[in-house]
């Protein structure tokens, strides 16, 4: 029902546009619907609220990312995301295993996203609560390491 989460959740930006987990939720819901473009936009508003980086970074980055779609489809989306984590990560800033999983399981890269879930969960990362029921994990939720996961997490039916 992403079409209702995001009715929802537009409800929830008018009555509170700076409220930072909204859009990131949004944001969420939007590339899960394949909306790319609206992603990007609501994880613009994410960055400049939480004041992560300067304008003319998030434009070049925003610019990167579209170009990267345009090129390559979600693949080249995901792939210039992973590019841009790792940058993070040789500059010293802290990126979760957590993160890092999704970006993989995006990629289809499910070794990857399974080594890194695991390290999410010996790091005890707190968004591992979320994994039974985000949409961020769909592209992985059918292979049968995803029910070890939520079993080792207490999260299985």
């Amino acid at each position: 029902k992403y079409d209702q989460a995001a009715d929802y959740l537009n409800k929830l930006v008018e009555m509170d546009p700076n409220y930072v987990r909204t859009h990131t939720y949004l944001a969420t819901v939007d590339y899960t619907m394949g909306r790319y473009e609206d992603a990007l936009n609501e994880t613009e508003k994410r960055v400049v609220l939480q004041g992560e980086m300067s304008t003319e970074e998030i434009a070049n980055g925003k610019r990167e990312l579209l170009d990267a779609l345009r090129a390559g489809g979600p693949k080249g989306y995901w792939s210039k995301i992973l590019e841009f984590t790792m940058q993070d990560i040789k500059k010293g800033k802290d990126v979760s295993a957590l993160n890092l999983a999704h970006i993989y399981a995006e990629l289809g890269q499910k070794a990857e996203a399974f080594k890194w879930l695991e390290k999410a969960h010996e790091n005890d990362e707190s968004d591992m609560a979320w994994l039974k029921v985000s949409p961020e994990w769909d592209k992985i939720r059918d292979d049968p390491r995803f029910g070890e996961m939520l079993r080792k997490l207490k999260l299985s039916e």
